[in-house]
């Protein structure tokens, strides 16, 4: 979610919204560790990938602004923690795992070649994910 989406997320939260034809009067919202973007109203809750909050964004018009007589509901204090290992991880894995068993049962020049150039490539696709997880630290911390 980018900061411009949050922050018309933040102005919808305590209005009455118009949304493909139905009213509702939006609570709050969240984004959850998947990416998805919850957000709540009184009659149900819409739930967003991330690729289609613009689309819900561009789509509600406000009808009141009825903000200033709002009180927002209860939270819960528990936190929902869903954590998602990235997909190529698990290939990666057994690839490092073929190369081991193949240098353990014939360590050529070949495979040992091979095996450098596969731990490179881990290496780098490692590198990767360790700096999206701290994109992701720096976005949490400044949606905070």
């Amino acid at each position: 979610m980018t900061t411009l989406q949050k922050t018309e997320l933040d102005e919808l939260v305590g209005t009455t919204i118009l949304y493909r034809g139905e009213k509702y009067k939006v609570e709050n919202y969240k984004q959850l560790t998947t990416g998805n973007i919850v957000v709540y109203t009184n009659r149900q809750t819409l739930n967003f990938l991330p690729d289609e909050i613009s689309k819900f964004l561009d789509e509600v018009e406000i009808l009141q602004d009825t903000k200033e007589h709002w009180t927002p509901a209860p939270t819960n204090s528990k936190t929902e923690v869903v954590v998602q290992l990235p997909q190529e991880n698990q290939p990666l894995k057994n690839t490092l795992l073929d190369i081991l068993k193949d240098i353990k049962e014939s360590p050529t020049p070949e495979n040992l070649k091979k095996a450098e150039s596969i731990c490179n490539i881990s290496n780098t696709i490692i590198n990767i994910q360790k700096t999206e997880i701290q994109m992701f630290k720096m976005q949490q911390k400044m949606n905070k």
